[in-house]
């Protein structure tokens, strides 16, 4: 299925009949992040409610909301185990959520909005990216801060972290970063990007970084050498990204959003008298083979 969020709501369509399947209703703002769980039974959903909400896929069932920050909420995450939920904000903070549980932890240290989070696969780790230009390792167990990165030279846009424990970044700066944890500091610098870098992953074999930004170029690199393979990657075959692209779109009659020719998503009645010209300001995230579309109303004009 395809999973959107449109407003302040969350859609699947159906991939094959391009049918809606089902509409997840319960924020009061617009969504600014999403995230699948890994056995496909949960969506997580940050927005301008300053709340995070765990729903279930096949029902749209919300199941539980997560209340504690006090600004938007930028970035989520789920462990692969299911356990637990990461939340970045803009009020600086992270925390880290039970997801059976009332329980919850708050890590504070970075100085400016929190952007982006990645777990890391054997739940031990989380790694954030803040408008402070750093890049920071905490302990999920603790909430302790074990490790402050530091290079970039704007905001950090992006980070993910591989099964073997390698981290990657992003950032408005036009690098990619991958980082020694031994030394605290960067392993090698990627230029490359001309724009500013909104997203970074890995490949499914962790040889490879792959990194997108702003004007929708996308560099494949090699892990080990920092070498430039390829470009223009298909951003499906990434298994950690949040992209946000500006595109020319076709609306159709039955409310469908065409992009080069494809069928990205359905728009709900009352949002379609809202586009008014051929801009729209996209983010969508891609979670292995599960695409999850974002759409930002606020940026039609």
């Amino acid at each position: 299925q395809f999973v959107f969020g449109c407003g302040n709501n969350i859609y699947t369509c159906s991939t094959k009949t391009t049918n809606l399947v089902n509409t997840f209703k319960g924020h009061t703002r617009e969504i600014r992040s999403m995230a699948i769980s890994s056995d496909g039974k949960y969506i997580v959903s940050g927005s301008c409610d300053d709340t995070v909400k765990i729903w279930d896929f096949e029902t749209g069932e919300e199941l539980k909301t997560l209340v504690g920050h006090t600004h938007w909420v930028n970035a989520v995450a789920i462990s692969h185990d299911g356990k637990y939920v990461v939340s970045g904000s803009e009020d600086k903070s992270i925390k880290i959520w039970s997801v059976d549980t009332d329980d919850s932890k708050i890590i504070k240290g970075h100085q400016h909005d929190v952007t982006t989070i990645a777990i890391s696969h054997d739940e031990k780790y989380v790694v954030s990216g803040s408008k402070d230009k750093t890049v920071r390792v905490w302990s999920m167990e603790t909430g302790r801060e074990l490790k402050t990165l530091v290079g970039h030279e704007h905001f950090v846009t992006a980070v993910a972290i591989s099964k073997n424990g390698d981290i990657v970044s992003g950032s408005e700066d036009k690098t990619v970063r991958v980082w020694d944890l031994a030394d605290n500091k960067e392993a090698r610098v990627l230029f490359g990007h001309t724009r500013d870098v909104i997203s970074v992953g890995f490949s499914a074999d962790e040889k490879y970084i792959l990194s997108n930004d702003f004007n929708r170029n996308k560099i494949v690199w090699e892990l080990e050498t920092g070498k430039r393979v390829q470009i223009d990657s298909d951003p499906r075959e990434w298994t950690h990204s949040l992209p946000s692209l500006d595109f020319k779109f076709r609306l159709t009659t039955d409310g469908w959003i065409v992009v080069r020719d494809k069928y990205l998503c359905w728009l709900p009645n009352e949002y379609r008298t809202a586009v008014k010209s051929e801009m729209c300001k996209w983010k969508f995230a891609c979670v292995g083979v599960n695409f999850i579309g974002i759409i930002d109303l606020s940026n039609f004009t």
